[in-house]
C-alpha cells in the first residue's frame, strides 16, 4: 500500500507540469488565433485602438516556439507595438538562439526602431548554410548604411566601403 502511494505520488509530481505546459500552450494559440483576426479586423476598420488592445491580450510570456514568437511580433508590430515587438524577440532570441526566422524578425524590427546596431548584430547571427542567409545579408547591409559603413554614391553608382 505504502508502495502505491508512493508511484502514485511521483506520478502526480510528473503528470501535474505537464497538464500545466499543455494547458498554457493551448491558451497561447487560442490567444495567438484571436489576434490574428482581431488585429487586421481593426486596422482595415481604422481602429488603432482596438488593434492595441488586441494586441494586449497576447500577454508578455515568451510563447512555446519561435515561430510563435515571430508571429506575435509581427501581431504587434501591425498593432503599433513595435518596442514590444522587439522585447518579444530579444527574449525569444534567449530561449531560441540558434532560430533564423526569429533573427532576422528581429533586424527587421531594429531597423524599423531605428537602430542598426542592433540590427546589424541581429543579422550576424544568421549561420552562412542558413537558407535564410542571403536575407540576413541584405538586412545587414541596410543596417551598416544605417551606421554610415556604407556609402552610396550617386554619380557613379558604386558601392563603397
Amino acid at each position: 500500500m505504502l508502495h502505491l502511494m508512493r508511484t502514485l505520488r511521483r506520478l502526480a509530481l510528473f503528470i501535474l507540469p505537464l497538464a500545466l505546459l499543455l494547458s498554457c500552450q493551448a491558451d497561447d494559440e487560442e490567444k495567438l488565433e484571436t489576434a490574428r483576426k482581431a488585429v487586421p479586423e481593426a486596422l482595415q476598420r481604422g481602429d488603432r485602438m482596438a488593434a492595441r488592445r488586441a494586441a494586449a491580450e497576447l500577454g508578455s510570456e515568451v510563447p512555446g516556439n519561435a515561430a510563435r514568437a515571430v508571429e506575435m511580433a509581427e501581431l504587434l508590430v501591425l498593432a503599433g507595438e513595435t518596442p514590444r515587438a522587439m522585447w518579444l524577440l530579444e527574449s525569444a532570441s534567449e530561449k531560441y538562439p540558434g532560430d533564423a526566422d526569429l533573427g532576422i524578425a528581429m533586424a527587421l524590427v531594429a531597423l524599423r526602431l531605428g537602430n542598426p546596431s542592433l540590427a546589424r548584430t541581429a543579422s550576424e547571427r544568421i549561420p552562412p548554410g542558413s537558407p535564410r542567409h542571403a536575407t540576413a545579408l541584405i538586412l545587414r547591409a541596410q543596417a551598416e548604411l544605417g551606421l554610415g559603413l556604407l556609402a552610396i554614391t550617386r554619380n557613379r553608382r558604386n558601392l563603397i566601403i
